[in-house]
């Protein structure tokens, strides 16, 4: 997430990573689980309440 912050810019990674994490449906699967709290992780570090996503 980081590199796409340096590639794109903040903008355009939080679009990115938004349209990732809502994408996100089997939560049974353990790595969907951890990719989804590292998303939701990177929108706390940046001032986004992943609950209201």
């Amino acid at each position: 997430m980081y590199k796409l912050v340096e590639e794109l810019g903040l903008e355009a990674a939080i679009e990115k990573t938004v349209e990732e994490y809502k994408s996100l449906k089997d939560e049974s699967d353990p790595v969907v689980r951890g990719k989804k709290r590292a998303l939701e992780s990177f929108f706390v570090l940046v001032g986004i309440d992943p609950s209201q996503l």
